[in-house]
């Protein structure tokens, strides 16, 4: 496998680093219910800036340069964090990193499209799925042991070895710019300006509109599940 698709590859491994933000939240005495605030506005952040992030990279044809926006975003955001001691620092850090994980996520996958032809793709998916997926394990994993490296050196608050944790996340953070830099070849496409957003949506094909109802009744019944399960609060 050759060209961007592959470099993609590479670029998606390096992140997800650093999932301790629950730990780090209750060493700073904060309740629980401050994590689902923030991890609920950062999601809803991503989720919203990936409704428009595809319109905008068409219009203005930007999409590596928005990708190069959303990976750099990321360290960015860890960086508030590390230095955060209260709610409002860390919201706004993971905010930042969610909404940059929302932009460059479609425009990264368009960029794969226009990179491979019609016969390759899921051979292509697969592999990007797959290094995008070893990430996201190895990231948390890596992130525990550094925890539990640093928790064994000498610190003057309990909180100090998670903000080394977090300053340690830039690494790969820049790596995966850097990698998207110099690796990865932004497609030649022809910006159209006159494109409009919600003329674009009535205009999707009517087997991807029954596709996209499938994965929204399905999310939907998902998260009523899950919610079975989760514990109400007494009155």
């Amino acid at each position: 496998m050759r060209g961007s698709p592959a470099r993609l590859g590479i670029s998606a491994t390096k992140r997800d680093v650093g999932h301790i933000l629950p730990g780090f939240l209750a060493v700073l005495g904060m309740p629980a219910a401050v994590l689902g605030i923030i991890e609920g506005i950062a999601d809803a952040v991503a989720s919203n800036t990936k409704m428009i992030a595809g319109y905008i990279a068409d219009k203005f044809d930007h999409h590596k340069l928005l990708v190069l926006v959303g990976y750099g975003l990321t360290p960015l955001g860890q960086a508030m964090i590390a230095l955060a001691v209260g709610w409002p620092l860390i919201l706004l850090g993971c905010t930042v990193s969610w909404f940059g994980k929302g932009l460059r996520g479609p425009l990264r996958d368009a960029i794969v499209i226009q990179s491979i032809s019609p016969d390759t793709r899921g051979r292509v998916f697969g592999f990007h799925r797959a290094m995008d997926t070893i990430g996201a394990v190895a990231g948390p994993l890596l992130g525990v042991a550094l925890l539990g490296w640093a928790q064994h050196l000498q610190w003057e608050t309990p909180e100090d070895p998670f903000r080394l944790v977090f300053w340690l996340t830039l690494i790969p953070g820049i790596l995966a710019v850097l990698a998207f830099l110099i690796l990865v070849r932004d497609p030649e496409q022809s910006p159209n300006p006159g494109l409009k957003l919600f003329s674009t949506l009535r205009g999707l094909p009517v087997r991807f509109k029954r596709y996209l109802a499938a994965v929204g009744i399905f999310g939907w019944a998902i998260s009523r599940i899950a919610s079975s399960f989760w514990p109400r609060p007494r009155c």
